[in-house]
């Protein structure tokens, strides 16, 4: 009998690499519905607002035989453990959300198992920031404690990055130690407290920490590989994860330490499930669902087909309304457009991408030096 897998909203190419292993159901509003390829869902849910649990209780899911429950939107993961703590379904729980959500408490963690050497300080106001500067000296990270995605990341080179910081509330904020290395995403899958790694992704940032983009796989060593993926299953392990996908991202020192970023028990975005279809021919979501369909226990992971693949955005460089946007034409890589003109730009983070484009080739110099040049010829006015 095949098992059944309770969603929250989310992606629908995500639940379409879950479908072929385990029967999905979803949870939604109406206005996602629409949107949604409704014969890969057993059950569609629908509720008016899913911040409003009553709606959810009069669903009756305690009904229903769900053998797990899950988001792969760090929107509703909070959502996801409540209802596995109120129907006693198999999942994350409201504590384990709260606190993989917590850097600093996550941060501490680690550091306490010897699994991480980051200073890191919660923070409330700037004025505290600049009494601790002389413990962290410059240049450091700031970051949300319970921050999404990486929105509102910023990295502080000197007093006078300090004094034009464009945050107005920095009540929930944590002060890193800047890590001087190169910077990875992995994405992992976990049953049973086993964890696989399907892929380690390169990151590609801009001078304030932004990610504007990424290729995978990234080029590293036999060695390297193992020994990331013996990382992983320490931290999997250190925060009690069990079962899920895992997008983790992860700093190699020039000495050769491997140092948390953050984790997220979620595949990674920017795309990522697409560009893992065009090199494994799968993603990690799939490999998950492959895991869990049986209990089974991984024999071999999804080969490499020997290419790379590439996405990379572009971010509004000021507030406004969107008055010019000029997207070269060319069939060799994918555009997709998330901005249009009149629209209205209110955040200038890697949360607001203008368009992103994507594309594979089995020559990564090529590939980047290719996105890079037609990414130079988009042209945006923002007034």
């Amino acid at each position: 009998m095949r098992k059944q897998v309770l969603v929250i909203q989310g992606a629908d190419y995500t639940h379409q690499s879950l479908a072929p292993y385990v029967d999905v159901s979803i949870i939604c509003t109406k206005a996602h519905a629409e949107t949604l390829a409704a014969k890969q869902y057993r059950h569609i849910f629908i509720v008016d607002d899913l911040a409003d649990f009553d709606e959810i209780e009069k669903l009756n899911l305690g009904d229903f035989s769900f053998d797990f429950v899950y988001s792969f939107s760090e929107s509703y993961q909070q959502l996801a453990a409540k209802i596995a703590d109120t129907y006693a379904i198999a999942g994350f729980t409201e504590d384990d959300i709260r606190f993989l959500n917590d850097k600093h408490r996550v941060r501490n963690l680690l550091d306490e198992v010897g699994l991480s050497h980051c200073k890191s300080r919660s923070v409330h106001s700037k004025q505290q920031i600049l009494n601790l500067i002389s413990a962290f000296n410059y240049p450091f990270i700031l970051k949300p404690d319970h921050g999404i995605g990486g929105h509102g990341v910023r990295k502080i080179n000197s007093l006078q990055n300090l004094q034009d910081l464009d945050i107005e509330d920095l009540s929930d904020y944590v002060m890193e130690t800047f890590i001087d290395g190169t910077e990875y995403s992995v994405e992992t899958f976990s049953n049973l407290g086993q964890h696989h790694v399907l892929n380690v992704t390169e990151k590609i940032k801009d001078s304030n920490m932004n990610e504007v983009g990424h290729i995978i796989p990234a080029r590293l060593t036999a060695d390297e590989t193992q020994r990331i993926a013996a990382y992983m299953t320490q931290i999997n392990d250190a925060l009690g994860i069990k079962s899920g996908v895992g997008h983790t991202e992860i700093i190699v020192t020039k000495d050769d330490h491997i140092e948390l970023v953050e984790t997220h028990i979620r595949m990674g975005g920017g795309m990522m499930g697409v560009l893992m279809n065009n090199v494994y021919h799968c993603d990690v979501v799939a490999c998950w669902g492959d895991l869990i369909a049986d209990n089974k226990s991984v024999s071999h992971l999804p080969d490499w087909n020997g290419s790379y693949s590439s996405i990379m955005s572009v971010f509004p460089t000021k507030r406004g309304v969107i008055t010019r946007l000029d997207v070269p034409n060319d069939d060799s890589f994918k555009t997709i457009i998330r901005k249009q003109v009149g629209d209205t730009v209110d955040d200038i983070d890697n949360q607001n991408r203008i368009l992103q484009m994507m594309g594979t080739d089995t020559d990564p110099d090529r590939l980047k030096m290719n996105l890079l040049h037609r990414l130079k010829q988009v042209i945006v006015e923002i007034g």
